[in-house]
């Protein structure tokens, strides 16, 4: 069953991810942005911007209030879902981010990417 439709994003949304405990949840989209929702109200608590482009893929971190992000812009941000800031950018790929995870215990980001790599961030 359809519980709730929400009009999230202004493009096409590309990734979803929970934080640990169920009670937000973050969507990144091609409208450049990043935004964390409460659950159990559906509603919008923080927009992110700092990408230059499209955003295609984000995780939430397993433990802490942490999200990283994957961009067409080719950058990796690290961000305080808390304060909605960016606390750090990495520039490792020549192309557009494709998919990005935290391992289980959060101590290493697997990022993919079209320049055809696999990276770990530690």
């Amino acid at each position: 069953n359809n519980v709730k439709q929400i009009r999230a994003h202004k493009e096409a949304v590309r990734d979803l991810s929970f934080c640990p405990t169920d009670i937000k949840f973050a969507s990144c989209s091609d409208d450049v942005t990043i935004k964390i929702w409460d659950f159990a109200r559906c509603e919008e608590e923080h927009t992110l911007t700092g990408h230059g482009w499209d955003v295609k893929c984000l995780s939430w971190h397993p433990q802490n209030s942490l999200i990283v992000s994957g961009s067409k812009d080719n950058l990796i941000k690290l961000w305080d879902a808390k304060t909605a800031t960016n606390i750090s950018t990495l520039h490792g790929h020549k192309n557009t981010v494709v998919a990005i995870k935290w391992n289980q215990n959060g101590n290493w980001i697997l990022s993919a990417s079209r320049d055809q790599l696999l990276k770990l961030f530690d």
